[in-house]
């Protein structure tokens, strides 16, 4: 898919799980469950979403193609536990880890994954370029989404499930849901804006 595509494609299907009510308060703003993260309390792109979008794919277009290439071998394999893929600390990739009781649905991702890495302790970490579709994972009472595009992560954590976002090993944010396990949930959101930043999904 050429980049001018993707660019046209993002714009066209944005979608959030998101709940007004439950959005930090300083983006309390009223949303549209299909809103862009603009839309929803973000900060946009501060020089549009085409010169945003040429930024980030500028990071991940510059990667190694011999690092790009291991993350391809990675699918199907078993890594230890802690295992960090080279790929996780390149510019322009984000790179979603999930605990062994929380798995990806296969919902959302504009793109392919780059890379997946199964580690023995059960975690998971999945890799994508920035830029993507709202992208979601599960687990036993809790649910959590990210919508890494237009100039920022955005963040959700729904009943049971916690997001750390970090960088480099630092912390950055994290979002925590309501703690409720059942259909009385409600999303907790956050904008974040160190778009190399990766994030951790578990349960409380």
């Amino acid at each position: 898919m050429q980049p001018t595509t993707i660019f046209t494609t993002l714009l066209l299907a944005a979608s959030a799980l998101v709940d007004a009510s439950a959005i930090n308060p300083k983006y309390a703003a009223l949303i549209d469950k299909r809103a862009l993260p603009s839309e929803q309390g973000c900060r946009a792109c501060p020089n549009g979403d085409q010169v945003g979008y040429g930024e980030a794919s500028a990071k991940w277009s510059r990667i190694d193609p011999s690092i790009v290439a291991d993350a391809k071998e990675s699918f199907d394999k078993t890594f230890p536990a802690g295992y960090e893929p080279q790929l996780c600390s390149q510019p322009g990739i984000n790179c979603m880890t999930s605990s062994a009781d929380v798995k990806w649905t296969g919902v959302g991702g504009l793109t392919a994954r780059w890379g997946s890495w199964a580690r023995s302790d059960g975690t998971i970490v999945n890799a994508w370029p920035h830029w993507q579709s709202t992208l979601q994972w599960a687990g036993p009472g809790g649910s959590g989404t990210t919508y890494n595009a237009h100039c920022v992560i955005f963040t959700c954590a729904k009943g049971k499930m916690q997001a750390q976002i970090t960088n480099n090993g630092q912390l950055v944010g994290e979002v925590k849901g309501d703690g409720k396990g059942d259909n009385s949930a409600v999303n907790r959101c956050d904008c974040f804006y160190d778009l190399d930043s990766d994030i951790y999904f578990s349960l409380m």
